[in-house]
């Protein structure tokens, strides 16, 4: 998953936002709680698909026991 400000906008995976949010929003102490949520939103997803890419399962037919049919 690449990183996305919260305008949409690709951004690189060390930034929170784009240069244009950043000049709107400036520094991380002068967000309103909308703007916090949504970033913290953001990277929780993105840790998410980071700590669970490698738990995929995926099953065929011979995995599960064959059940009869009367």
């Amino acid at each position: 998953m690449s990183r996305t400000c919260v305008c949409g906008k690709p951004i690189l995976s060390n930034r929170a936002l784009c240069k244009e949010c950043y000049e709107i929003y400036g520094d991380k102490e002068n967000w309103p709680m909308w703007l916090s949520w949504m970033v913290g939103d953001i990277q929780r997803e993105l840790n998410y698909d980071r700590n669970h890419k490698n738990n995929v399962n995926f099953f065929d037919e011979s995995d599960f026991p064959r059940i009869p049919t009367y």
